[in-house]
């Protein structure tokens, strides 16, 4: 059954109710709405996420409220009215409620992505709610100020789930995120997840102590998804809606991890010779993947190859799906509409790429 969500109408009551120091009760089911996220122990002063733990409806309020902390209820409430909407507008086009914030590497999309979705498809979560930069959905806005707003995401968001992998914990800004989370006062509703494939070994300092999740094991995996509706005071899904998901994600295999040469029972990844060329060929010249665009040279370029041309349209577009599946595997990242560029683990896989398999 899908949720119902609070309308315009129903959060500009809730606002006045508030502002009036009146019980918020969810205008869908009468349930009394939790305060979360409080500054002040006193009572409502402006700085507040109100909660319905019935429908699993939020309404941030810090934002309205500071914009209409001057209004008077008793002198003008029509005018208090009118700003109560006008501030509700404008708070729906600046900022989405996030309730979970996931920090990741972006060379683990292959396993960020069905994270997401089997988030979304357990807890019910629209592509809205969860905030994860490396995925289409769930970007920060255009023109967004990149470092502040993570930096308030990261303090603010219901619950923080950390993706650890080997590749994660050499990132400035996962190790940053989380030990801003771990710091902070809302450090119980972080959810660390290991990659699959990986240990919790691979956590040091500090954040040893945290009791994380394993992403290739099932049961921690459930355990993981009940923790994280306990904390957004929601309720699970039925297994069977979402156990897809969580297979997608157990089996999710890291296509740069290099089989050990000691274990007969290792598989190395397989790529295909497209792949590996611009691999081999970005090493050996220590250059960029160029998109061309001019009318004299359009296809595609590394250190000054055009390994493609636009009118040769069967070789471009295997150059343009290797390319894409190199992204997807988190191998390039793309920089701008010109520029794709190795990750760090997309160099670790070069370095290892024997020529006689390009």
């Amino acid at each position: 059954m899908s949720r119902q969500s609070w309308n315009e109408a129903q959060k500009i009551g809730m606002a006045l109710s508030i502002l009036r120091g009146e019980r918020a009760i969810c205008p869908i089911d009468g349930a009394q709405l939790k305060w979360i996220n409080s500054k002040h122990a006193g009572g409502p002063s402006f700085s507040y996420m109100v909660h319905c733990p019935l429908c699993g409806n939020s309404l941030n309020t810090d934002t309205i409220f500071e914009k209409i902390k001057d209004a008077s209820m008793k002198s003008n409430p029509n005018e208090t009215h009118m700003n109560v909407r006008n501030t509700i507008d404008s708070v729906q086009k600046d900022e989405r409620s996030i309730r979970v914030f996931i920090s990741h590497s972006s060379e683990d999309v292959w396993c960020v992505k069905p994270l997401v979705e089997l988030l979304k498809n357990a807890l019910r979560l629209s592509s809205g709610e969860i905030r994860c930069t490396s995925l289409d959905g769930h970007r920060l806005r255009t023109g967004a100020e990149t470092d502040e707003q993570i930096r308030k995401e990261v303090h603010d968001s219901s619950a923080f789930v950390g993706v650890i992998s080997s590749q994660s914990i050499r990132s400035v800004y996962v190790i940053f995120e989380l030990g801003a989370r771990w710091g902070s006062e809302k450090k119980n509703a972080m959810f660390p997840i290991i990659a699959p494939g990986d240990t919790p070994a691979i956590l040091g300092g500090p954040l040893k102590s945290i009791n994380a999740m394993c992403g290739d094991n099932a049961s921690q995996v459930h355990q993981f998804l009940e923790d994280i509706a306990e904390c957004l005071s929601i309720e699970c899904e039925s297994p069977s809606t979402y156990q897809s998901y969580l297979n997608s994600l157990i089996s999710a295999k890291s296509p740069y991890k290099q089989a050990d040469v000691n274990d007969s029972n290792s598989v190395k990844p397989a790529f295909s010779k497209y792949e590996n060329q611009i691999l081999l060929l970005v090493k050996t010249t220590k250059s960029d993947i160029l998109m061309l665009n001019g009318e004299e040279d359009r296809g595609i370029q590394i250190g000054g190859i055009q390994i493609s041309k636009y009118e040769d349209i069967a070789t471009h577009e295997r150059y343009l799906s290797a390319i894409n599946s190199l992204v997807e595997k988190g191998l390039i990242r793309k920089e701008n509409e010109i520029i794709y560029r190795l990750t760090g683990a997309g160099w670790d896989l070069a370095e290892s790429i024997d020529p006689l398999d390009a």
